[in-house]
């Protein structure tokens, strides 16, 4: 079993997902998963092993995962976007207006999420008639609507998040209209 108190070297291969790991100092690892299926260290291609370009960056690696991660999330939440009651949600500005609207949306769950990939140097506020929401800006940085508008210092994905914050308890399909406004 792999201790966390070694260095590793990690190789990442996309899109076949090859995941190869060697202990920096030399000694030898037992078992490793290879295409998710555990293997022993005889089982990584040759090819692994024989290349000369081995040196792994780490860095490289990182990004080519986080980008990996944020596909995921867009291609997850584009589909959501088409449903009134999947959450989290991307929001795309259509061209020639500021407001995005969404009528009678569903929250099923304690909150609800929205994707927005807003210019630096735009104002995004959030509008709703109902007062029983809760509308936070999470990422990149906290802000409450309820404060006013949040200018964009930051090219980014910024989650808009909804929470429902009524006297009595949420009903469990609380409907909802909301818009985003992105001057």
């Amino acid at each position: 079993m792999l201790t966390l108190q070694k260095k590793f070297s990690v190789a990442f291969g996309l899109p076949s997902l090859v995941f190869a790991i060697s202990a920096c100092d030399g000694s030898n690892v037992q078992a490793i998963t290879v295409n998710n299926k555990p293997s022993q260290m005889g089982d990584i291609p040759h090819i692994l092993n024989t290349t000369s370009n081995t040196t792994i960056n780490t860095g490289l690696v990182h990004e080519e995962a986080k980008a990996l991660k944020e596909k995921v999330i867009k291609e997850d939440a584009s589909y959501a976007a088409k449903t009134s009651f999947i959450c989290p949600k991307l929001i795309n500005k259509p061209v020639d207006t500021t407001r995005i609207k969404r009528r009678n949306e569903i929250m099923q769950s304690n909150y609800c999420e929205y994707y927005i990939y807003p210019k630096i140097g735009e104002t995004v506020d959030v509008v709703s008639a109902d007062r029983r929401l809760e509308k936070w800006l999470v990422t990149p940085i906290m802000h409450n609507f309820n404060n006013g508008a949040y200018q964009v210092v930051k090219k980014d994905r910024h989650t808009i998040r909804l929470s429902y914050n009524g006297m009595e308890n949420k009903p469990d399909n609380f409907q909802y209209d909301i818009e985003i406004v992105i001057k």
